[in-house]
């Protein structure tokens, strides 16, 4: 029997697909290693935001930022509004007062804005509250604002981080809530954005990791979300029920082992309610500020 020269076709068939499976172990282990990088590079950003904060509270009587707040409409804040740059007296706008002050200026109990002041007082730059695994996702570039002429951010896109309400309605007040430098090293201050989808309601700390994949922050593929706590340290969370006594920081109200709270675009109901906004769902429905 004359010896066998070359493949055969079952040879080739088999090197192929021992190949395919090669390469595509290689790419899982080149995004595997790119998404890790990001998650680092993610919680940089909120430590960068930490200290940034604690330098405001520093210049503001231990208080974090907010903008215009009305406590009789804290029950439903806002994220992304428009300042109204034409509104004040002709003395503040000489002085170049920051327009979120004025009368008609941006509406009361913004989010968002309360975050974006941290970008107009302190030494802290507009690409650090982008995610970089939302950047490496995102198909066409996203604008940094235009710090100079805002008081918030002008497209939702320029911010993938949620922020602890920082207007509480009265019965929160009256509760002991206020967002401050003295808080607890355990409250959720910044995270990754809040997804606001409605299983945050029915969620609870019993749920297997593939259901409560659902309920964590879209930056990271639902994987988790880093999280900024009160004593400045960051941490990356395979859940949301990691505030205060296991509060689901991405709803407000009481949540763990039956519910995942009682709302989730509201008012914190207590001085350990963390109640991160604004929601992807937010953004989403926003459209950019027209320049």
């Amino acid at each position: 029997m004359p010896a066998r020269t070359g493949f055969t076709l079952l040879d080739l068939m088999i090197t192929s697909a021992i190949l395919v499976c090669i390469g595509g172990y290689t790419l899982l282990l080149v995004d595997h290693a790119q998404e890790t990088a990001n998650r680092v590079k993610c919680a940089s950003n909120l430590r960068m935001i930490g200290q940034a904060l604690l330098l405001y509270s520093n210049e503001n009587r231990g208080a974090f930022p907010r903008t215009n707040y009305d406590p009789a409409t804290a029950d439903k804040p806002v994220a992304f509004t428009s300042p109204q740059l034409t509104e004040g007296t002709d003395e503040e706008r000489a002085a170049n007062i920051n327009p979120a002050y004025y009368k008609g200026g941006l509406k009361p109990n913004d989010v968002s804005a309360a975050l974006f002041r941290l970008i107009r007082t302190e030494e802290i730059t507009a690409e650090v509250f982008r995610c970089p695994s939302v950047q490496n996702a995102t198909t066409q570039p996203v604008n940094p604002p235009d710090v100079g002429a805002l008081c918030n951010f002008s497209d939702p896109r320029q911010l993938d981080y949620s922020y602890a309400n920082p207007y509480p309605n009265e019965n929160a007040a009256d509760a002991g809530y206020k967002l401050h430098n003295m808080i607890s090293a355990e409250f959720a201050v910044v995270a990754d954005l809040n997804p606001g989808v409605d299983e945050l309601l029915t969620m609870n700390t019993a749920a297997v990791p593939e259901d409560m994949r659902k309920v964590n922050s879209t930056n990271h593929d639902g994987d988790g979300q880093n999280v900024l706590y009160g004593d400045g340290h960051v941490e990356f969370q395979n859940n949301p029920f990691v505030g205060m006594n296991r509060d689901n920081i991405y709803t407000y109200g009481f949540s763990g082992q039956t519910t995942g709270g009682d709302g989730i675009v509201g008012s914190p109901s207590n001085e350990k309610d963390s109640v991160l906004l604004p929601t992807a769902r937010t953004a989403a429905t926003t459209q950019p500020t027209q320049k």
